[in-house]
C-alpha cells in the first residue's frame, strides 16, 4: 500500500528534514515554488501561500509560516521575523527591546494545508506554551531549539519580567520627559538625576552613561507607577540568584552550547570572513542605499546592531570611491571592528547566560562544542542521563557569577572624579596606577594645608 503524497513547499531543509520526521505516515515532497511576501495576519499569509501554491502543483499542499512575536510592539515582527534576522542579526533584535521593560515574546508556527485545486485549505496554528502543556498533556517530551536568552527564560519561568499594562509607546513614554526632543537635548546625567528623584535605588544600580537602562527603568515608573526597584524585589523568590522566578515545568532541560574562548573566537571571526565571501559588499551597500536616512539618525536601533554602525565610514563615501586605497582601509578596518564587537558580545553572552539561567536551575548543562565530532554523542548522553533520572545540577561557584548588587552597584572615586558600576571595577581602580598617584598627590596636598 504505498502512502499518502504532500508536497511540502519550502526551502529550508531544515524544516523539511523535521517535517518528514513527524508525517512518517506520508510520502512527503519537498517542491520549489516561488511564493510572494504577503503582508497581513500571520493565518492570512499562511492561506495566501497555500492557495498560490496548490496552483503551482496542482496536488496536496503543505505550507509553513514562522513568526516571532515581541509582545511590547503588538506581535511585531511576526511572520516578517525572516526579513528582520536577515538584516538585523540577532543582536539587532535584541536591541529593538531595548527601551522597552516588557521583553516576553512567543513563537508561532503556523501551517496551512490543502488536499488539491477547489478543496478547503486549512490552517494550524499554535503558540509556544500553549503547544508545550499540549504536548506534555500527552506524555511527551517537546523540544525548543534555539532561541534567546530573554526567550528561554519566558519560556521556562513564571513572573519572571516585569510585565506593563499602558499600551503607551516607547516614542511617547521617553519623549514626556526622558528622551531628546527636537529643540531640549536631555543629557545623561540629567536623564540619571530624574531617575534618582523616583527610584534611588535602580539609579544607584546604574551608570549615568547607561542611557537605555536609565531610561528603561524610567519607563517602567512611569508606566506602572511603582519604581523598577521594588517589582524587582517582588519577583524575587532565591537570595542566591539576581533574579526570581519560578519554573514553569519542574523537571526542564536546557543544554547550553558553548565552547572553548578561543574555538569560539576562531569561529567567530570565521563567520565574518564568510560573509566577505558570500558578498558582504554588495549586500552592506545596496542596504545603505534604501536606509540611508535611518542610519545617519543615531536614535534608531539598527545603529545598535553589530555588523552595520562598522561599516558607516566606507559607506559614507561615495560609490566610486569605496573600492579605492581609503575604501579598501575603511572597509577592513569595519571588518576587524565587526569581528572585535562579535567576541566582545560573546563573551557578555556567555557571562549573561551563566548569571541568568545556569546558577538558577538544576537542569541546565553546558555542552563543550570545541570537538564537533563529539557534540552528537554528549549531547545524547546529557539527554540520556536527564531522562533516566540523574541529578544534573551543574556544580558552579557562585564565585564566577558577580551577582546584582556587586555588579551593578555605582561607586565613585572623589579622588579621581570618575564614577563606575561594579565592585570588580572599583576594585582595579584603586588598585590602578593612575589612582594610586592621584591619592599620593592628595594626601600631599592636604598635608600642606
Amino acid at each position: 500500500m504505498s502512502l499518502r503524497k504532500i508536497n511540502f513547499v519550502t526551502g529550508n531543509a531544515g524544516k523539511l528534514r523535521e517535517v518528514k520526521e513527524i508525517l512518517k505516515n506520508f510520502e512527503v515532497t519537498n517542491v520549489d515554488v516561488d511564493l510572494n511576501e504577503y503582508q497581513g495576519e500571520p493565518e492570512f499569509i499562511a492561506e495566501r501561500k497555500c492557495k498560490e501554491a496548490v496552483e503551482a502543483v496542482k496536488g496536496p499542499v503543505l505550507v509553513e509560516d514562522t513568526s516571532l512575536c515581541f509582545n511590547a510592539m503588538g506581535g511585531l515582527p511576526g511572520p516578517y521575523i525572516k526579513w528582520f534576522l536577515k538584516n538585523l542579526k540577532p543582536e539587532g533584535l535584541h536591541n529593538m527591546l531595548a527601551g522597552f521593560a516588557d521583553k516576553t515574546a512567543y513563537a508561532q508556527c503556523i501551517f496551512a494545508y490543502t488536499e488539491g485545486l477547489g478543496k478547503p485549505i486549512h490552517v494550524f496554528a499554535e503558540a509556544t506554551l500553549d503547544l508545550i502543556q499540549k504536548i506534555r498533556a500527552r506524555s511527551k517530551i517537546p523540544i525548543i531549539v534555539g532561541g534567546t536568552t530573554y526567550y528561554a527564560e519566558s519560556v521556562l519561568y513564571e513572573n519572571n519580567l516585569i510585565e506593563i499594562t499602558s499600551t503607551k509607546s516607547r516614542t511617547s513614554s521617553e519623549s514626556s520627559s526622558s528622551e531628546d526632543s527636537d529643540d531640549v537635548p536631555v543629557t545623561n546625567e540629567e536623564l540619571w538625576a530624574e531617575l534618582k528623584k523616583v527610584d534611588e535605588k535602580s539609579a544607584l544600580l546604574l551608570h549615568p552613561n547607561n542611557r537605555y537602562r536609565v531610561l528603561r527603568a524610567l519607563q517602567i515608573y512611569k508606566e506602572t507607577g511603582v519604581p523598577k526597584s521594588e517589582l524587582v524585589e517582588k519577583q524575587k523568590s532565591d537570595e542566591t540568584v539576581d533574579l526570581g522566578g519560578r519554573l514553569r515545568f519542574d523537571d526542564s532541560l536546557v543544554i547550553y552550547m558553548d565552547a572553548t574562548p578561543e574555538v569560539l573566537e576562531e569561529r567567530l571571526d570565521g563567520r565574518v570572513d564568510k560573509m566577505i565571501r558570500m558578498g558582504l559588499k554588495r549586500e552592506l551597500s545596496e542596504f545603505y542605499e534604501e536606509h540611508r536616512d535611518f542610519i545617519h539618525h543615531n536614535k534608531y536601533g539598527v545603529m545598535q546592531c553589530i555588523g552595520l554602525k562598522e561599516f558607516v565610514p566606507w559607506l559614507s563615501l561615495d560609490p566610486s570611491d569605496r573600492e579605492s586605497p581609503l575604501g579598501e582601509k575603511l572597509f577592513k578596518q569595519g571588518c576587524e571592528d565587526v569581528k572585535l564587537h562579535t567576541r566582545q558580545y560573546a563573551r557578555r553572552q556567555r557571562r549573561w547566560y551563566r548569571s541568568r539561567l545556569l546558577i538558577r536551575s538544576d537542569g541546565d548543562r553546558m555542552l563543550d562544542t570545541s570537538d564537533k565530532s563529539k557534540i552528537i554523542s554528549d549531547g545524547m548522553e546529557i539527554a540520556d542521563r536527564w531522562m533516566s533520572g540523574v541529578d544534573l545540577f551543574e556544580d558552579i561557584s557562585t564565585e564566577q557569577v558577580v551577582k546584582g548588587v556587586d555588579s551593578n552597584v555605582l561607586l565613585t572615586c572623589e579622588i579621581c572624579g570618575i564614577s563606575m558600576t561594579g565592585r570588580k571595577n572599583w576594585q582595579r581602580h584603586i588598585d590602578g596606577k593612575k589612582h594610586k598617584h592621584n591619592e599620593k598627590q592628595s594626601k600631599a596636598e592636604r598635608n600642606l594645608e
